[in-house]
């Protein structure tokens, strides 16, 4: 599934809305929208469980959907999440000083909805150490936060940046969230 707005390689655009790709599209209606979709897709196949993986933004919204609809997943896989929504746009407005930045957006972040998780739903962070556009601090402080009220969580910290979606690591990951 594509997040809300997106278009896939083959020119294939999902419903919603896009956005300005500065977290102004992890609002209540995308995370509403997606998890409308994954019930109707988990009823259509029958599906025994639920896994889900997102990278970057989308990580950042199945962090929030985790929490606001904490019996939908069974497993999630989150590479890349900028899981402190207003302090990480706060770092990208003093890095690139675009004003569309400058104020928090009025949202709870997956860090505020942590306690929220379902204690069934297991949740793998994966970050690049080199990652420069979320780092390893977000994903740190939610797997912190995640802990700290009992979640089922665990942080990889590996080798590279940014671009990690297609690492071996995170597709073994996902590989052993299906097994489970």
């Amino acid at each position: 599934m594509l997040r809300p707005g997106y278009t896939d390689d083959w020119g294939r655009t999902s419903d919603g809305r896009l956005g300005d790709t500065v977290g102004d599209n992890y609002d209540d209606e995308t995370i509403k929208q997606i998890a409308l979709a994954i019930q109707a897709l988990k009823q259509q196949h029958n599906a025994s469980k639920v896994v889900v993986l997102g990278h970057y933004g989308g990580a950042t919204i199945l962090g929030r959907l985790l929490g606001i609809y904490p019996n939908l997943v069974d497993s999630a896989v989150l590479a890349s999440c900028n899981c402190n929504i207003n302090a990480w746009r706060a770092t990208l407005y003093e890095r690139l000083k675009l004003d569309v930045l400058k104020d928090d957006l009025k949202t709870k972040t997956p860090m505020e909805l942590a306690k929220q998780v379902s204690d069934k739903t297991t949740i793998s962070l994966i970050v690049g150490k080199d990652d420069e556009r979320t780092g390893p601090r977000y994903s740190r402080e939610y797997y912190d936060s995640l802990k700290q009220h009992g979640k089922q969580v665990s942080l990889q910290l590996i080798d590279g940046n940014h671009y990690i979606f297609n690492n071996d690591i995170v597709l073994n990951t996902v590989s052993n969230a299906l097994k489970l």
